[in-house]
């Protein structure tokens, strides 16, 4: 994925800032459920999802997830992280690899967050696809 910048010169997805003019862009963090989407911006500190949330995106399916399921804070590199939230009874899941509790990941384009039973992660709920959009 690129970005055009006002100059008219063309960047990777990855830079941050354009060394010709100097104009720096964000990135946006979108997830898409079976009802909708959301996106998010803010910087500096992490952003809880739980029920409340996953009941715009997914509808009944929200019932598996807990009122703060996981985090999403973004890093001071620039990109996106989902930290599981402790002693949730069901399990956050990226791309079927299991989020261990406080532990970041890094989140990619095309990534699907799951909520899954801790028992058998085969079985899981409330899939979110992940995208980015740069905001200039």
């Amino acid at each position: 994925m690129t970005w055009n910048c006002r100059c008219g010169d063309i960047h990777e997805d990855s830079e941050r800032l354009c060394y010709i003019c100097g104009m720096t862009v964000t990135r946006v963090l979108v997830l898409q459920g079976a009802l909708g989407q959301r996106k998010f911006t803010i910087e500096g500190r992490p952003i809880p999802i739980g029920n409340r949330i996953y009941s715009s995106l997914v509808g009944p399916e929200s019932q598996y997830a807990a009122s703060s399921q996981f985090n999403l804070e973004k890093g001071s590199d620039g990109d996106w992280y989902i930290t599981a939230c402790p002693k949730t009874v069901n399990a956050t899941l990226v791309n079927d690899t299991l989020c261990e509790d406080g532990t970041p990941i890094k989140l990619q384009d095309g990534d699907v967050i799951k909520i899954g039973s801790r028992v058998d992660l085969s079985r899981n709920f409330a899939h979110l696809s992940v995208s980015f959009e740069i905001k200039q």
